[in-house]
This record gives structure tokens, C-alpha cells and sequence, in this order.
């Protein structure tokens, strides 16, 4: 978690730091994580990329107001990581789900978690016409009714990066199979690499 033109910058120093490597160069991220790998593949003068993987991004272009993390970064800086978890805790809706898992083990060692979720909130993603710049094969995963990452979102992406596959999971899949995002990125490339 953290400002998207802060990931932008990291993605661009670990492929200068790659140096002239012969393989393939692949940027990606999830959530805003993937707005910057986006930002980063449209830009005019990018590094060497041959490829994205986007999961999950959560909104294209200005981010909405009162939008799911903005209201979560809210709570954290009023009550605190530690409450706000116990309240999702509580909640039948949530307990039980493989993202309050994630977050259980991730939220509790983020003492600045607050105005991080508050600067990723606020945070542009790329546009459609910044995503149509995007010339390398992409992947886009989502999960449907995710409503922190809304499913038409990621159509929306798909519909204008041009040369970019998207897959739908059900939503409570990583709840089965933790692996399941790797082995949709490992197809993908498969896929990609093998002879025509």
C-alpha cells in the first residue's frame, strides 16, 4: 500500500536494475499495485516491457468517492487497525471470507496503514486512453462480486488495452486454492510463449 507514483518509480528502477537481460520483462501488481504497472506500461517513454499482469484493479481513471478503502482508511485513523479487524471479526459477512484472512495477517504490522489506504484512495488510475496505449500482451484477473474490485472494471480495462485476455474467477476461489492467481498467470504465459 502506498502513493501510485511511488510503485510507478519502484517498477521503473527494478527494470533498470535488470540491466540488458535477455529475457522477458513482465510488470504487474494488484489493485492500485496494478493501476501502476498500467501507468508504467502506457507511458510514452516506458523501460522495456513485454508483458502485464493486471489483477484486480479497482477503478479506471478518477477513484470514486467513498469509495470502500477510503471509508476503511477513515476507520483505521479513527479506532485503529486492531478495531476495525475485530469488527469485520464479528460480521458473518466477512469472518469467514479469504480476504479478512489476508488482511488479518498484513493489517496488524502497518503502524501507518491509515493514511497509506488514505493516499491509495485518492490516487488517479490510468485512463481508457492511457490503458489503449498499452501495447504488449496483457492478462487482467478478477474476481466477480468483489465490490472493492468491481468486476466491470476490469471489462472496462479489457475492452481497452488492445491486446489483453481477461479472466473472471467466482469470488470465493483463492478461498479454496490460494495458488489459483499464479497458476491463471502461469497459463497466460504458457499460452504466450508457446509455437505457433
Amino acid at each position: 500500500t502506498g502513493s501510485v507514483p511511488r510503485m510507478v518509480e519502484a517498477l521503473r528502477n527494478a527494470i533498470r536494475d535488470l540491466g540488458p537481460s535477455p529475457g522477458q520483462v513482465f510488470v504487474g501488481g494488484v489493485s492500485i499495485g496494478a493501476h501502476a504497472a498500467a501507468l508504467l506500461a502506457g507511458e510514452h517513454r516506458r523501460p522495456r516491457i513485454d508483458g502485464c499482469v493486471f489483477v484486480m484493479p479497482a477503478w479506471t481513471g478518477t477513484p470514486p468517492q467513498h469509495s470502500s478503502a477510503a471509508v476503511v482508511a477513515e476507520e483505521i485513523n479513527a479506532d485503529g487497525a486492531v478495531a476495525v479487524l475485530d469488527r469485520l471479526g464479528r460480521d458473518p459477512a466477512t469472518r469467514d471470507d479469504w480476504v479478512f484472512d489476508e488482511l488479518r495477517r498484513a493489517w496488524r504490522s502497518r503502524p501507518t496503514l491509515g493514511s497509506e489506504l488514505a493516499v491509495a484512495a485518492s490516487g488517479d488510475g490510468p485512463t481508457a486512453a492511457h490503458l489503449a496505449s498499452i501495447a504488449v500482451p496483457s492478462l487482467i484477473v478478477a474476481l466477480r462480486d468483489d465490490p472493492v474490485h468491481p468486476l466491470g472494471v476490469a471489462r472496462a480495462w479489457q475492452s481497452s488495452i488492445p491486446f489483453s485476455r481477461l479472466v473472471a474467477l467466482e469470488r470465493s476461489a483463492p478461498s479454496e486454492d490460494r495458488s489459483i492467481f499464479g497458476a491463471q498467470v502461469a497459463g497466460w504465459l504458457a499460452a504466450l510463449n508457446a509455437p505457433r
